[in-house]
């Protein structure tokens, strides 16, 4: 069994070539580990003695043997007035994998454990240093690959996030607490029921709209799926390969070309997109084709958005027609390649889709502006960074609906606890420790 409280040491930086490598040290013991194993080369004393929050220059060497296993830079930050809370310091040894290998084995050998991911964090949250979003906030930073991603994360950890649940958690105890008022002094009639219902159908507008944007950041970090549908020989590949501005996939006059789908992912405007090139549908098909057509159904099935793609140089067929159907209820956006090329169109497709060549590139950066705004919206400001968040946000959002037509004041105050416990949730004010296992075993060992 692991001991909560025990002093942990972990490899804050990628193992592998590097000029310099961080290890973090944080535990009651923090301080007598490294007096054991630590020399300065400036003054003779311990460890605990050194001014808060200064770097020394010194030594680690094996006790046993008196060898000196590397020059560091030593970081001191004594409880509570560092991350974790704890004592802890930070080693700045030389990069590569023997140095930081040999420093960790020694620490672990005078006291220490090794941490477990994320374990460095978990316990900032546990101090009451942050909550849990913010804790999120400094995951999805670390893992952020886009500027969006990026700045969505640091909003997090700076607690935008928390500020709104909790406002909003305030109020519905505010509301609770008079409801649970009234059923204990009937006769007082401190509130009317019309002024609850009022309140309540406030909180449920609130809620609801951070579950709408939640929506679209939600996208934002996990990215979107966006097959590339249409029949063979449209020029599916083409717009495939001017969406990644490379040549990925293979690009032939010959129908059915693409037998199984190509995946690639790139960022626009911050948000990423998993573009899928498919198989192309045609009425009269092998059986490799056939195969491929059934994948493609799968990745619509999955899509959360999908590019229709149509021949504007030839008259639209039954395929066009069907592949429009397939896709009427999902969030789709509609090109016409070829645009360069003379009309064959008969009939008349709304919404308009957007005219591009593949040829000739036009088109293009206007189809990208366009799918990255069927996401943006316009909106800058964002919060959420896991789908945990907009569950819960869901959950607490569809009890405020439901309770909003109670008449029973009993009932009333037995789900506006709920709702309050689904939004404390978020926070990290009400979780269970298998809730946390999970958040935090995503984070990499020295964090």
């Amino acid at each position: 069994m692991v001991e909560i409280f025990s002093t942990i040491c972990g490899l804050a930086t990628p193992p592998g070539l590097g000029a310099i490598a961080v290890i973090r040290v944080s535990g009651k013991e923090t301080f007598s580990i490294m007096d054991k194993i630590f020399l300065s080369q400036t003054e003779r004393k311990k460890i605990s003695s050194f001014p808060t929050h200064t770097l020394i220059r010194g030594e680690i060497f094996d006790p046993e043997t008196k060898d000196v296993l590397d020059e560091v830079l030593l970081a001191i930050y004594p409880s509570p007035n560092s991350y974790t809370g704890e004592d802890m310091v930070e080693i700045f040894c030389h990069g590569g994998f023997y140095c930081p290998e040999k420093i960790s084995a020694l620490l672990i050998r005078y006291g220490c454990r090794q941490a477990l991911p994320g374990e460095f964090t978990k316990r900032r949250f546990l101090a009451g240093k942050i909550d849990l979003t913010q804790a999120e906030g400094i995951q999805a930073l670390t893992s952020a690959r886009t500027e969006l991603q990026a700045r969505a994360a640091l909003k997090q950890l700076k607690g935008c996030l928390s500020q709104r649940i909790k406002a909003i958690v305030e109020e519905m105890k505010d509301l609770l607490a008079r409801i649970e008022n009234e059923i204990e002094f009937e006769e007082r009639e401190t509130v009317s029921f019309a002024q609850i219902q009022s309140q309540l159908a406030s909180l449920s507008a609130k809620i609801k709209a951070l579950v709408k944007k939640g929506e679209k950041e939600v996208f934002i970090q996990k990215g979107i799926r966006c097959p590339i549908v249409g029949k063979t020989n449209v020029g599916k590949s083409s717009l495939f390969n001017r969406l990644l501005e490379k040549e990925r996939a293979l690009v032939t006059e010959i129908p059915g070309t693409t037998r199984d789908a190509i995946e690639e992912t790139i960022s626009l405007k911050g948000i990423p997109f998993h573009f899928i090139d498919t198989c192309g549908f045609r009425q009269k098909k092998g059986k490799l084709e056939t195969l491929g057509w059934e994948k493609t159904k799968e990745y619509l099935a999955t899509a959360d958005l999908v590019i229709v793609v149509l021949d504007h140089s030839r008259p639209l067929t039954k395929e066009d027609f069907e592949i429009i159907r397939l896709t009427t209820n999902q969030k789709r956006v509609i090109v016409r390649n070829k645009s360069d090329l003379k009309s064959q169109w008969q009939e008349e497709i709304s919404p308009p889709p957007i005219p591009i060549s593949c040829k000739e590139g036009s088109g293009i950066e206007d189809l990208k502006e366009f799918l990255a705004k069927v996401f943006l919206n316009g909106e800058e400001d964002f919060y959420l960074s896991e789908l945990r968040h907009w569950e819960l946000l869901k959950k607490a959002g569809d009890t405020l609906e439901r309770v909003a037509g109670e008449s029973y004041l009993e009932v009333m105050a037995y789900e506006l606890k709920s709702a309050i416990n689904f939004l404390s949730e978020i926070t990290g004010e009400v979780t269970s420790e298998e809730v946390l296992e999970r958040i935090f075993s995503r984070f990499c060992i020295g964090k």
